[in-house]
């Protein structure tokens, strides 16, 4: 074989190889249709749906400063899964140095960004899809694996899914602040990232 078949080769094989890596690496970055969070005392009447931060905190012993969090994600163009990671922008992560955090599915239950608030959310029932725990570190990513969760409704055939993010450590120091779809920061915002 001529040397310069064999180079001919090598090049079609890289080229094989290349095409085969993107294929099946390609990505689908899905930004939330909507997103808010609710807070009780005080504030149970209030609406967020605005806010340039979800905020998730449980403090049992002071009324006013528990707070959840809602996405809602339109997953009609999604055909396949191979991986599915939410990533929210943590700005603000208070103290508390190990959190723990609750996501619930309440896909099918109707809600707003425009209107939501404490007294109206879904913030009980759905299904738990998973815990996530985190330390005190800030303007980071975190990064949480929603495969089973989300290729359960693509193939399903739902369109659009809703996630409740609830704090489940009790501590005044607990406090999270991810940056929103309102965020000045658009690299920033809530992203679900699908790999298919």
């Amino acid at each position: 074989m001529s040397e310069m078949l064999k180079r001919s080769l090598i090049l079609v094989l890289l080229v094989l190889v290349c095409l085969a890596v993107n294929v099946s690496a390609a990505e689908l970055v899905l930004p939330p249709i909507e997103d808010t969070y609710v807070r009780d005392g005080g504030d149970a009447g209030n609406n967020f749906g605005t806010a340039d931060v979800l905020q998730v905190k449980w403090e049992s012993d002071r009324e006013g400063m528990t707070r959840i969090t809602f996405l809602k994600f339109d997953i009609s163009s999604v055909t396949a899964v191979e991986r599915a990671t939410l990533r929210l922008f943590m700005q603000l992560n208070d103290v508390l140095e190990m959190k723990q955090l609750g996501l619930y599915d309440v896909t099918g239950v109707e809600w707003s960004e425009k209107d939501l608030t404490w007294e109206t959310a879904p913030r009980t029932g759905g299904t738990h899809i998973r815990d996530v725990f985190t330390d005190n570190f800030a303007n980071v990513w975190l990064d949480i694996n929603l495969t089973d969760f989300v290729k359960k409704h693509v193939e399903s055939g739902t369109k659009v899914i809703s996630i409740r993010i609830e704090h489940k450590s009790d501590h005044w120091g607990g406090a999270i602040f991810f940056t929103s779809k309102e965020g000045a920061d658009a690299a920033k915002h809530p992203q679900l990232v699908i790999t298919h």
